[in-house]
């Protein structure tokens, strides 16, 4: 029995990039061996990802497209996998993600961890109306997103959950099973809120089912370039260092995270950085017609430093971790507490 981490790769060729980072960063600084590696793969992959995962000893799963009406929704088809099911605990990831640092003390209990929403987005009249539409009795219960309003219990953000094998199986076909009801029913959402079809039917199957969450903090699912730094300081806790980064669009045509005006978020952001710039080598990212050319540097995007002199056609994870490190760019053991919520 483990912990598994899991991701899901869709047809974009972006999300191929963002998995070698996503699986490296966990390699490297996550300290996870391949072994509680998963990675979904729907349509044609990329076959220099599939090489460079097979070389680290990454499982790949071969899936279908969980609802064509809502491509967010397709990392519901992680529940069918059976090296998921058999773990003691399972890290559902969006692709979008790099570890900057260990997340292991968070990955246990008896219940699902996410972090809370940063914005509600969803108004409570809205909310009340979708739940009464399910029969589903609508929770009193309020808590505070990360700016400070008023949200539900259960509305987390998607980009990682901790699911226990205790709930594993009763999470994936609720969730499934109001996912599905919840595109059928996308009046109750409408326009532009239809992108949280995954998270919204994540609250239904919470409250169906009469779980709580056990909240996880900004540091475990920290949004680059937004003011989730705020979040925290109104918390009481500045200076922190997040452990794992989701950052979105926040990269350059050169595939670096943005900095901040903020050092200790720089400390974790450099880090990635470094990682970013041995995989360069390997998985080089094409500067797009849209975006600055390769030899410009986008707002807030660090300085290229040299990678290794002689890059290896498939480097291992410990080829990657021996890559040169900037001044600086350690993160600080110790810096967080896990019961800090």
């Amino acid at each position: 029995m483990r912990t598994v981490y899991s991701c899901v790769v869709d047809t974009d060729p972006k999300y191929a990039r963002q998995a070698v980072l996503w699986a490296a960063s966990l390699l490297v600084h996550g300290e996870q061996e391949a072994e509680s590696l998963v990675v979904h793969t729907i349509g044609e992959t990329d076959p220099r990802l599939t090489d460079l995962l097979d070389s680290w000893g990454v499982e790949q799963v071969q899936v279908e497209p969980f609802d064509s009406r809502h491509p967010y929704s397709n990392k519901l088809v992680q529940f069918a996998t059976p090296s998921l099911q058999q773990a003691q605990h399972v890290v559902l990831c969006d692709c979008d993600l790099a570890f900057a640092a260990p997340i292991a003390p968070w990955t246990k209990g008896d219940r699902i961890r996410a972090r809370i929403v940063q914005r509600p987005w969803l108004p409570l009249t809205q909310w009340r109306s979708i739940f009464e539409a399910a029969n589903i009795r609508f929770p009193r219960v309020r808590v505070r997103a990360g700016n400070g309003q008023p949200t539900l219990p259960s509305f987390c953000n998607g980009g990682l959950y901790v699911v226990p094998q205790r709930l594993f199986e009763r999470v994936g076909s609720n969730w499934c099973q109001w996912d599905r009801w919840l595109l059928d029913h996308a009046e109750l959402l409408g326009g532009p809120l239809a992108i949280f079809a995954d998270q919204v039917s994540f609250t239904l199957a919470c409250e169906a089912m009469g779980e709580r969450i056990d909240y996880l903090p900004v540091e475990l699912n920290y949004h680059s370039g937004t003011r989730a730094a705020a979040a925290a300081a109104r918390d009481g806790r500045k200076g922190f260092v997040p452990r794992v980064l989701h950052y979105h669009s926040a990269v350059g045509p050169r595939g670096f995270l943005f900095q901040e005006r903020i050092p200790s978020m720089n400390a974790a952001t450099e880090r990635v950085n470094q990682l970013i710039r041995s995989l360069n080598e390997i998985f080089p990212v094409p500067p797009s017609p849209s975006e600055p050319g390769a030899d410009q540097l986008s707002p807030g995007e660090p300085p290229d430093m040299p990678g290794p002199a002689e890059p290896a056609d498939l480097p291992s994870p410990a080829d990657l971790m021996d890559a040169p490190k900037p001044a600086g760019s350690a993160v600080g053991a110790g810096s967080l507490d896990a019961g800090d919520d």
